[in-house]
């Protein structure tokens, strides 16, 4: 590797070599230590590009298709909240892209007190609260549960949906009930779990 010295770096060295004796030798002292910093530079750049190589790669990879886990935790007050703001579980994906889930959500009730309900159900849909529906959830024997305790969501069969009901549209999920949930308390913890891929969009 060829060794870039600055404007500074090459006067020092200069008047060293001119010197002669232990100055001489302090010149090559210099030349050694700044070679050996820029290799670790070098290192380090090259560690840093690679990282971000391995990022666009991910990222490249859900653009293509790969499937893509994610976790998500929803705090009591936006349990007992999510029929009027339901609550973002994917991230709209950019335009002429669509979110395609594998396969049924899991939903986990981290218990500390329960929630009533009376014929409140959950949904995973498209967009928001009247988007098109993705799957389904039961929530009696589940937001009521005196335990911790975990569900799945069904699977909808929605068709001849517009294209403005799916591309670069959010996935939410939403009480679709006649009110919110009440009871809880503010140490529960719903997380939802959710195997999807990003699609381009077929139009």
């Amino acid at each position: 590797m060829a060794l870039t010295l600055t404007a500074v770096e090459q006067e020092k060295l200069r008047r060293a070599t001119l010197k002669g004796g232990s100055s001489a030798k302090s010149a090559a002292k210099l030349l050694l230590e700044l070679q050996e910093n820029q290799t670790a530079d070098v290192a380090l750049t090259s560690r840093v590009t690679a990282e971000e190589a391995d990022t666009a790669a991910d990222n490249a990879s859900a653009i293509a298709g790969q499937p893509i886990y994610a976790d998500v935790s929803i705090t009591n007050a936006e349990f007992l909240a999510i029929r009027a703001t339901p609550k973002t579980i994917i991230a709209a994906p950019g335009v002429g892209k669509k979110i395609h889930v594998i396969s049924p959500p899991e939903l986990y009730f981290d218990y500390t007190a329960a929630y009533t309900e009376t014929i409140d159900n959950l949904s995973f849909k498209y967009t928001d609260g009247v988007g098109a529906t993705i799957a389904t959830v039961e929530t009696t024997g589940f937001v009521d549960a005196t335990v911790d305790t975990m569900t799945f969501a069904s699977m909808s069969a929605a068709s001849n949906l517009a294209k403005t009901a799916v591309d670069n549209q959010a996935v939410v999920l939403h009480n679709t009930g006649d009110g919110e949930f009440g009871g809880g308390n503010a140490a529960n913890v719903v997380r939802v779990r959710i195997l999807y891929r990003i699609i381009p969009a077929g139009w």
